[in-house]
């Protein structure tokens, strides 16, 4: 094999293998989702509405968290 064969083959069991993860987190967070509501619907509407904004705050913190760029701050 050359180069560019073991490079390519290597990528694509990169590609299946993300794919494959993907459809596996999409299906958790369906079911997540599913259990939430199911959850929420049982609660009174002021309670369900207060956990709602808490989740979302944890949702945008981590989200937030996640994107800022570690690596190039400098080093002391």
């Amino acid at each position: 094999m050359t180069g560019y064969e073991t490079t390519y083959t290597i990528y694509c069991y990169s590609v299946y293998q993300m794919t494959k993860e993907k459809l596996t987190l999409d299906k958790a967070l369906k079911r997540t989702a599913e259990i939430l509501l199911t959850h929420f619907r049982s609660l009174p509407p002021e309670e369900a509405k207060a956990m709602r904004e808490e989740i979302h705050a944890l949702a945008v913190r981590s989200s937030l968290s996640a994107n800022r760029v570690k690596s190039s701050r400098p080093v002391r």
